[in-house]
């Protein structure tokens, strides 16, 4: 934390920067239902999709699963990554969270938080 400080201080890294210069977004969720039935309607919200906030997918999207946790993923054309974590709350409710890592700069990293959100928002 002490190094990450001094480099936002010092100019040589600006928030949301990792240390290999890429940009990371994330934004989360809750929805009604448990993991399962917000798994659904996050696969109900991207069916079909080929292209994500103007950028193609790279191959399929993969799913996967713990006895805690829903998976998907997907890698994009720019070398961008997306991984969508899905858990149960209390109250019958679960967390739909998405990151999206190696992202080129600051404008990737706040239009990605945008479309993320607005996907989230249909939910």
């Amino acid at each position: 934390m002490v190094t990450v400080g001094y480099e936002r201080l010092t100019g040589k890294r600006a928030m949301a920067q990792r240390c290999d210069g890429a940009y990371s977004a994330s934004v989360s969720r809750n929805v009604t239902g448990d993991k399962d039935e917000a798994l659904a309607k996050w696969l109900a919200v991207v069916d079909g999709m080929t292209e994500f906030n103007g950028v193609f997918a790279e191959g399929e999207p993969r799913q996967s699963q713990s006895a805690n946790w829903r998976y998907w993923k997907i890698n994009l054309e720019n070398g961008s990554k997306v991984d969508v974590v899905i858990s149960d709350k209390p109250g019958g409710k679960a967390t739909v969270a998405i990151g999206h890592e190696k992202l080129a700069d600051a404008e990737a990293l706040t239009r990605a938080k945008a479309f993320w959100k607005s996907l989230l928002a249909t939910m």
